[in-house]
């Protein structure tokens, strides 16, 4: 089918490193309330971003997800590849990067790394997997225009935006949460101008 054809390899391949990891989310929440009910965590993690870990209510969980770049924050629905904006690898926004730099969107670890490098997977402290996907079939461009740095809560990767402006269709940026399920719904925080570390978007669990 057309839908098929549009999503191709790359989506299948996504899937594919996901699938192990996707699980069913607060099966494990190893979060603990104050007497409040509350908890919220500020961690500067020596890159000059303060993580805003999590803050739980009364009426369920919100976990924050910080921008990796700086640039344009937009609305997942808006990324110009249908297998994003229609969610089908996951829910949250899209930035068009202004600056080369790629940090991390939560406190976690690097679960995956494409050989081509343009998109990075991690998992944060609450068991739940993200994925940077820089650009737009950027899959293609061999790992041209990137520079994956990994390091544990360092810059993630550096980009060639002239290269990559050039050679591949766009360069709108999804940042994923792959493990969305009918409990949890995106909250976008930021649309316009963002700097890589403020608020992008909250995932809202409820109980």
């Amino acid at each position: 089918s057309d839908l098929a054809d549009t999503i191709g390899k790359e989506t299948e391949a996504l899937r594919e490193n996901h699938k192990d990891s996707i699980r069913e989310n607060n099966e494990n929440d190893t979060i603990e309330r104050n007497k409040n009910g509350t908890m919220e965590s500020n961690e500067n993690n020596g890159n000059g971003i303060t993580r805003k870990e999590t803050s739980i209510t009364s009426g369920g969980k919100k976990i924050l997800v910080l921008s990796p770049i700086t640039g344009f924050a937009d609305k997942i629905e808006n990324v110009p590849d249908e297998a994003f904006a229609s969610k089908m690898m996951g829910d949250g926004a899209a930035v068009t990067p202004r600056a080369p730099i790629v940090k991390a969107p939560v406190d976690g670890e690097v679960t995956f790394v494409f050989d081509s490098k343009h998109a990075i997977g991690i998992k944060d402290s609450n068991g739940l997997n993200y994925i940077i996907h820089v650009g737009i079939d950027t899959v293609k461009l061999g790992g041209k225009g990137f520079d994956v740095l990994v390091k544990y809560g360092d810059t993630l990767m550096k980009l060639d935006l002239e290269y990559l402006k050039k050679n591949a269709p766009s360069i709108v940026s999804p940042v994923l949460c792959t493990d969305m399920n009918n409990r949890m719904t995106i909250k976008l925080l930021k649309e316009g101008a963002v700097q890589a570390g403020e608020e992008l978007f909250e995932i809202e669990i409820s109980e």
